[in-house]
């Protein structure tokens, strides 16, 4: 007795492991039309780098962190959050979990696009004067004098808007390009409906801001030099299907996104192909700088995989066959307090929970059934 009176406890939990051993299981177990997502579940003390955090950032999965007690070590639970453009929860004890959990899943369903970042790249004659509505995560002076500035908003929410000004001045007058054409934009991983849920895909899509002018004033004794406009350039920006598994005979949405970075008013044709053969063809016009989305309608009846393209983009989407008749499935388990309180008939698949709490113990509670 005397001995073991003398044992302490003390140590804390490998976060990191537990975060990599995710990370690991989401790049081996992706299942078509869930949610990319870790619930990371943690009182947060313990050895944690940012290693497998950054990962899952690269590959688009989202980590939503739960810190559970009333001495949660936040910093580390917010920073995994943060990183991957989830959020950042705390219960106090088991009965908030479920609350929790329903919080989480308000959340994903409701989503747009995630790892979103903005990215604005000033020329080398506009001079930033700062007054920022929303402060920049970074400003990079770059070595041919442009400057870059980049905003991460992580997850975007369906409807959501987000606006930023700021204020520069121009060492050139006339009219004047505000911004660096092909890499002003935004970027992000985004996310399709998919059989009443939803993916996030692992690739990332960007968007390229249109040309912005200014018409800046010359001083009295300044020549203002005439800018002359250069012709339309049309081109095919991106192509997505949705959602991308179908039964047979139901419709499938192509989405072809045209942009024209030109300083005029231009048209084009677009022709759209399924598995090479010509499917059917739009005109659209585009203003100077802008862009515009031509929405296709696909029907295909017989089982399969199939290829939709327009000058080199492509996209796919399967029609599933209707298979042999199912048995009716056995009433759901509640795992982890979650219980009935998705709330949503089951849309949404999380995928992977991971507890670490204290010592490190992995603890799952089930309720039973009355």
């Amino acid at each position: 007795k005397a001995n073991i009176g003398t044992i302490t406890a003390s140590g804390g939990t490998n976060l990191e492991a537990g975060l990599a051993g995710a990370v690991a299981i989401m790049d081996a177990g992706k299942q078509p039309g869930s949610a990319r997502c870790i619930i990371f579940l943690s009182d947060g003390s313990g050895s944690y780098t940012d290693t497998a955090t950054a990962d899952a950032a690269s590959k688009g999965y989202v980590i939503y962190s739960l810190g559970v007690g009333s001495g949660v070590n936040e910093a580390h639970m917010q920073d995994m959050a943060n990183q991957t453009g989830g959020s950042y929860h705390n219960a106090l004890n088991a009965e908030d979990i479920e609350d929790v959990f329903d919080e989480i899943a308000a959340e994903i369903s409701g989503v747009a696009g995630t790892n979103v970042m903005v990215t604005d790249v000033l020329p080398s004659y506009m001079v930033l004067d700062d007054n920022f509505t929303i402060e920049p995560d970074d400003i990079t002076e770059n070595a041919d004098g442009t400057t870059t500035l980049e905003w991460y908003l992580g997850v975007v929410a369906i409807d959501e808007e987000w606006t930023v000004s700021f204020d520069v001045s121009s060492e050139r007058c006339g009219r004047v390009l505000a911004n660096v054409f092909d890499e002003s934009m935004v970027t992000y991983n985004p996310v399709v409906n998919f059989g009443g849920g939803f993916t996030s895909t692992e690739g990332a899509e960007e968007v390229l801001f249109p040309k912005t002018y200014l018409n800046v004033r010359c001083p009295e004794d300044e020549y203002c030099p005439e800018v002359s406009e250069g012709p339309a350039q049309m081109s095919i920006q991106n192509i997505y299907a949705d959602p991308e598994q179908i039964t047979q005979n139901m419709q499938v949405e192509v989405w072809v996104s045209v942009g024209n970075s030109g300083d005029t008013k231009g048209t084009k044709s677009v022709a759209l192909y399924v598995n090479g053969v010509f499917e059917s063809s739009q005109t659209v016009s585009v203003g100077p700088g802008g862009g515009q989305n031509v929405l296709f309608l696909v029907n295909r009846s017989v089982p399969g995989t199939y290829t939709v393209s327009v000058e080199g983009r492509e996209a796919q989407f399967t029609v599933l066959g209707m298979g042999p008749p199912q048995a009716a499935p056995a009433p759901p388990m509640a795992v982890a307090g979650w219980g009935g309180g998705l709330g949503t008939g089951g849309i949404i698949a999380i995928i992977v929970i991971i507890i670490a709490i204290g010592v490190g113990l992995m603890v799952i509670l089930r309720r039973e059934s009355t």
